[in-house]
């Protein structure tokens, strides 16, 4: 007679633990801080990514495709996420070469869907300061497409936020290291 009894309190409690993690996460709107926090938590604060080593800020993610990283940050209603994907130059001097081309074409495409340039600080990146470009859109002045070009034009890293979230791009692209082949 026991056992039927131990077996309602079981599942009462298991759906009064349920119903509450609902509301919590409903009520209080958890955001993806805590994911972040999570995803770190279980797999460190690190990810390798075309033989470099990119430390994440607090509670930032990583996902992992077969062409791209993509870093991301949820808070609340902010999501800011970094995107770092290879281009085909392999060679710091033919980088050079097209350094001024690729400034310019990426001035003209931003330009055309209703950018507006903006400065922004000096982001060094293995050591050496990356070739940045930053942009607001003329409908939303808080927020910025910045593009810069690290490893020698190698990996395009796309930032994506809000100007309160350009430090996360600057402490992800300091950290970056470079690792042994």
């Amino acid at each position: 007679m026991l056992m039927p009894k131990r077996k309602t309190i079981f599942y009462l409690t298991a759906t009064i633990v349920i119903v509450m993690s609902v509301f919590v996460i409903f009520e209080f709107r958890v955001d993806g801080s805590l994911i972040g926090g999570l995803w770190q938590f279980m797999r460190g604060n690190q990810v390798d990514y075309e033989r470099l080593r990119i430390t994440l800020p607090r509670y930032w993610l990583a996902i992992h495709s077969s062409e791209d990283l993509v870093l991301v940050h949820m808070a609340g209603d902010r999501t800011a996420k970094v995107v770092l994907m290879t281009t085909l130059v392999n060679d710091p001097d033919k980088w050079e070469q097209i350094r001024p081309s690729w400034i310019e074409s990426r001035n003209a495409k931003f330009e055309s869907e209703g950018y507006d340039p903006i400065t922004i600080p000096t982001i060094l990146a293995l050591g050496k300061p990356a070739a940045c470009l930053g942009f607001t859109p003329k409908s939303n002045e808080t927020k910025r497409e910045i593009v810069c070009a690290i490893a020698d034009g190698h990996v395009l890293a796309t930032f994506d936020g809000r100007e309160s979230d350009v430090r996360n791009l600057i402490s992800i692209l300091g950290s970056v290291r470079a690792l042994s082949p």
